[in-house]
């Protein structure tokens, strides 16, 4: 081994196989220089907030993340047919957690840090027979042939914390079988070139990782009638409202109802692909649960008024309005849920070569949701009675609202991709259905469009891709921009500039806050 790769693998090898509770004594009867393959990188990541957009609680021009990260991933070969893959990545967030004065006496408040895993499985191949690999373990499995948005790939919930990650996806513990034909033709003999037959199983749902800005979805009036549908709900949204442009305060409990961890909730996928005239194909069916979770039951309490109201009244509405609601609050308490579904996909992808290389793809998927209902209880009102005391006006109100149009809907990803000449290359991509919807009347077309522009041998890389909604309606036309800049003049060095701008208005889909805010980024990367 070269004396500057000892303290490389060292490191490594205490991390990867303590992780996969390997013993020492084992390794004595290793070929190392075969056995093994480490690498990963480290990257410090800086990003300024942007004042196209005003969010609450965030202040422009702020400083939102100030990430440092060391990544290592390796393959350990115990056998010809045993195999062990580990990938963890340390954290340093560089920002504060919590901003109490107890907080200061806590080195992990003050210099937190996280570790992620997105892999720790044992592989096992020809498992009882020729052609059937068996994964056991912490692992990612994306199905589909789209770039990045995927609506055939449901097995690993998506990772939609950092935006700059476009949706990747959160490991998940996996029993993952596939199993190739060693008797299929191959394609010196016939068209067909490739057939692959898999079943994997989750037996613990992990849902979605979401932004913290998200949560305003559910506990701000003006955003949250940007997520719903039926006109009663709209009707609720509005006497909240009322009650805030009234003085009124309103306070929020969301609660999020998981799946339990229980074996009639194990998510299952299978899937048949294959290559045919060089084209690759296949067909996937998944049972299990949306991974963003959407209101199920909102409560909200009795108000107290301070003042006899004149009368009584059939609505909440007319109760209200014209009230001083000055220190009167209301607090209301909200469930999320995550939906079952069923998902039954196909697509493909190929190349052209009679066009240069064309790059062409197409997926579609097709959901079934039992039908989504609204629980919605409004209380009633306290108020003080004129000859003393406390009078109840019952205007209590509970009802069961369907919101989401029939309980099926589709979603279409189509692109094509080309190098044009060796340093320009063009990709182009048609969506319905964006990653974050659900339900039939949700669904929204979408267009993705970039290029990749690359000067001095590869050394110097322009990369401008947006996404455009494509919604007729003039007052949600919204896009995201996404330009970036990278050096690559050092051996295994890159450093990156570039932003994310959101564009369109509030109640737009991507200039809407619940879209998070616009930034800018500097990112330098080494791989090692």
């Amino acid at each position: 081994m070269k004396p500057e790769n000892v303290l490389r693998f060292n490191v490594a090898w205490a991390l990867i196989a303590g992780a996969l509770g390997l013993h020492a004594g084992a390794a004595a009867a290793w070929d190392l220089e075969k056995s093994y393959k480490i690498y990963g990188y480290i990257e410090s990541d800086l990003r300024l907030s942007v004042p196209i957009k005003k969010l609450e609680g965030m202040e422009d021009n702020s400083f939102i993340r100030s990430d440092n990260t060391f990544r290592l991933k390796g393959a350990l070969r115990i056998t010809e047919q045993v195999k062990a893959t580990a990938d963890f990545k340390l954290i340093l967030t560089g920002m504060m957690a919590g901003d109490s004065f107890d907080d200061l006496s806590y080195r992990e408040k003050i210099d937190p840090l996280r570790i992620e895993n997105d892999a720790l499985y044992l592989q096992l191949i020809d498992f009882l027979l020729p052609g059937l690999d068996l994964r056991l373990g912490r692992q990612i499995v994306i199905w589909g042939t789209a770039d990045k948005f995927n609506p055939t790939s449901n097995l690993n919930s998506l990772d939609l914390e950092d935006p700059l990650k476009f949706g990747e996806y959160v490991a998940n513990e996996m029993v993952n079988v596939s199993f190739a034909p060693a008797a299929v033709t191959r394609g010196d003999t016939g068209p067909l070139e490739h057939l692959l037959f898999q079943l994997v199983m989750v037996p613990v749902f992990r849902p979605a990782q979401l932004p913290t800005w998200t949560k305003q979805a559910f506990t701000n009036p003006d955003l949250f009638i940007q997520r719903v549908h039926a006109q009663e709900i709209v009707d609720i949204i509005d006497v909240q409202k009322i009650f805030l442009e009234g003085g009124g305060d309103m306070t929020f409990d969301v609660h999020a109802a998981r799946p339990s961890f229980s074996l009639k909730n194990v998510q299952m996928g299978l899937k048949l692909e294959w290559t045919l005239w060089g084209v690759d194909m296949s067909v996937s069916y998944f049972r299990g649960f949306w991974p963003i979770p959407v209101a199920e039951r909102v409560y909200a309490n009795d108000i107290h008024l301070k003042e006899w109201p004149g009368g009584t009244s059939d609505t909440l509405a007319d109760l209200i309005r014209g009230a001083d609601l000055r220190g009167v609050t209301v607090h209301n308490l909200v469930t999320i849920s995550y939906p079952r579904m069923q998902v039954f996909g196909a697509d493909f992808a190929t190349s052209l070569d009679r066009l240069g290389g064309l790059g062409l793809w197409g997926e579609v998927a097709f959901y079934l949701h039992p039908e989504r209902y609204y629980h919605v209880r409004m209380s009633g009102a306290w108020a003080p009675s004129l000859t003393g005391g406390e009078v109840y006006i019952p205007v209590d109100e509970e009802m069961i609202v369907e919101d989401i149009e029939g309980n099926w809907f589709y979603k279409v990803t189509a692109g094509i991709d080309y190098t044009i000449l060796s340093w320009w290359y063009v990709n182009l991509q048609y969506m319905h259905g964006f990653v974050d919807e659900f339900g039939m009347n949700d669904l929204r077309d979408f267009l993705v469009a970039g290029s990749d522009f690359k000067f001095f041998a590869d050394r110097l890389m322009l990369r401008v891709f947006g996404v455009v909604g494509l919604d007729p309606d003039e007052d949600d036309y919204s896009a995201v921009l996404y330009p970036e800049l990278t050096f690559s003049f050092w051996q295994d060095v890159d450093i990156s500039l570039g932003g994310l701008f959101h564009v369109g208005g509030f109640s737009s889909k991507f200039g809407s806050p619940l879209a998070g805010p616009s930034m800018v980024f500097l990112r330098g990367k080494v791989s090692i």
